[in-house]
């Protein structure tokens, strides 16, 4: 990979390339998962839950001697071993299930992953006699000219337990220096006593895609993109341009959500039926509701509610609640604020550490001043509040129900209920008018 970065912890699809296998090693309820890892121990142990245990490969001697590595710590009473690599991400718990149900049900010593590749692929050849696999020939070795496809080793295995605990041993050093896993094909297909010593399942060629350098990462994210899509299409979502869509695995979508062309929904996001996304819009661990609209903005740890319409070119930051039927123009960024039941934010604002109630109006170029160079303070803005334009509040400041601002006001002291306040600094001006049945009505400066 070139990179500072431990290979299998690379991204892909929003998890370090070893998680997405161990999920689907995880969906098959394993008694025992052990990860044979080698120096990079301690990076690895950090990406791993409770239930997964580490074995240490002293040396790099081969998969043989990684399999024998992870034995020494396996728990003696599995009946079944299932060996996978760490660098194939797109294996399904699907193809496993069928993988150890094909050894079961020919009570064979293992069997193995295979699929159909092209006479030009570099895998090693799944070799046949008599109608029976009788071992692996390795791509360096093999004399394939000509042959346009060839049943390949997907090189994931499963095994016999006892079987393999007895025979691991019996693995000798290749020519290269290492102890190659696929010499036990071989020996277990010369096991006598055994009506089927070695069976095989098929696999779709997409999941066995190893990833040893940055090219085939981003050949293996294309293929499980283009998998997790079809999954959302098929249970009623609207991706109308898959080419141009990342939806990460941990997000969830309800039916009637439509995705426009260039958005990216990333970590635990959660969309609500009706609601629409995109065009180029991007969604970090938020919630939307119901029948909301997100154009061209970006969402990060935020809660929009039913019906509420943001964008374009809006940021949402971490901490904020948008209550229903609130509309967020162009170019509105609110962080850890919470915007009540149907206010409006017409356009270039920033609603930092703040509270607005229901039915505010705020002016466009409307600021809260959370920062007074040392600390962070709140901003609470009642509800039917109306905020004139270039309004600048300093925080700590609160402005009740229905009071109002006039157009470039710098609000340092709270308002009154129903009051009106307008200046540098800001003043009380006549007996004010209550406009909370009226507001959100229209914006000022709009």
């Amino acid at each position: 990979m070139k990179s500072r970065l431990t290979k299998v912890l690379h991204p892909l699809l929003g998890l370090p390339i070893l998680n997405h296998v161990l999920r689907a090693a995880d969906a098959l309820a394993p008694s025992d998962v052990v990860v044979v890892v080698g120096a990079n121990a301690p990076e690895i142990e950090a990406v791993l839950s409770e239930r997964h245990r580490i074995a240490i490969q002293e040396h790099p001697l081969g998969t043989a001697d990684a399999v024998a590595a992870g034995l020494d710590v396996l728990a003696d009473d599995v009946s079944d071993v299932l060996v996978l690599n760490g660098d194939v991400p797109l294996i399904t718990p699907q193809s496993l299930t069928r993988l150890v149900d094909a050894r079961r049900a020919d009570e064979a010593l293992l069997s193995l992953a295979t699929f159909t590749a092209p006479g030009s692929s570099r895998y090693g050849r799944v070799a046949m006699r008599d109608g029976r696999i009788s071992g692996i020939i390795e791509a360096a070795d093999d004399e394939r000219e000509g042959m346009d496809t060839f049943e390949a080793n997907g090189g994931v295995y499963a095994f016999a337990a006892d079987w393999l605990r007895e025979n691991i041993g019996r693995v000798r050093v290749s020519a290269s220096g290492e102890y190659y896993l696929t010499t036990l094909v071989g020996i277990a297909a010369a096991a006598k006593g055994v009506e089927r010593p070695v069976a095989s399942a098929r696999f779709d060629p997409d999941e066995l895609i190893g990833v040893d350098d940055r090219a085939r990462l981003a050949e293996a994210e294309a293929a499980l993109r283009k998998r997790v899509l079809l999954g959302w299409m098929r249970d009623g979502v609207t991706i109308v341009d898959p080419e141009r869509t990342i939806v990460e695995l941990d997000v969830r979508l309800a039916p009637d959500v439509r995705v426009e062309p260039g958005s990216i929904l990333r970590g635990n996001t959660e969309v609500g039926a009706g609601s629409v996304i995109g065009p180029y819009s991007v969604l970090e661990d938020s919630r939307v509701g119901e029948n909301a609209e997100i154009v061209h903005s970006w969402l990060t740890g935020a809660e929009v509610g039913d019906g509420v319409h943001i964008g374009p070119y809006s940021h949402m930051r971490p901490g904020t609640k948008i209550e229903a039927g609130v509309h967020i123009g162009n170019y509105v960024e609110a962080k850890a604020a919470t915007i009540g039941r149907g206010t409006r934010v017409g356009h270039f604002s920033y609603l930092g550490d703040a509270t607005l109630g229901a039915g505010v109006n705020v002016g466009a170029g409307t600021i809260t001043c959370n920062y007074d160079g040392e600390r962070k303070h709140r901003t609470v803005i009642g509800d039917g509040v109306f905020l004139g334009s270039d309004t600048m509040l300093v925080a700590p400041v609160e402005l009740g129900a229905g009071s109002q601002t006039g157009a470039g006001s710098v609000v340092t002291k709270s308002v009154p209920p129903g009051k009106t306040v307008v200046g540098v600094p800001a003043r009380q001006i006549g007996s004010g008018v209550n406009r909370s049945a009226q507001a959100g009505n229209g914006e000022h400066g709009r």
